[in-house]
């Protein structure tokens, strides 16, 4: 299977995933976290031959610093997140760690 993902020239993104909820997350060079929940995924876009659209796309908090002003989207280097997907947690190439906590109600990763 093929993922929709961004385009870049960044040379190391990693990608991880929470089997038990079907998730597959993944950074980019924006600050963004690309999500797809691969148990949505209907068996035919496995065989399609075409790039399977993210679930949802996570934007940059846009995080101030005082004094400073915000803070421009990093590259997310890695990411992680529980076996119950009720908490994302990335690491950017500024050394800043980022925590996505899921709400109720809401289906978001």
């Amino acid at each position: 299977m093929e993922l929709q993902w961004t385009s870049t020239e960044v040379p190391y993104l990693a990608l991880n995933t929470c089997p038990g909820r079907g998730y597959i997350v993944c950074g980019d060079d924006k600050g963004r976290l690309w999500t797809y929940h691969i148990t949505d995924l209907q068996k035919n876009s496995f065989q399609s031959g075409k790039p399977v659209q993210p679930t949802q796309v996570l934007d940059w908090p846009s995080p101030m610093r005082k004094g400073l002003g915000g803070v421009e989207g990093p590259s997310i280097n890695s990411v992680a997140m529980d076996p119950e997907l009720q908490y994302l947690v990335a690491l950017s190439d500024k050394n800043m760690v980022i925590v996505w906590k899921r709400e109720e109600g809401v289906r978001k990763c």
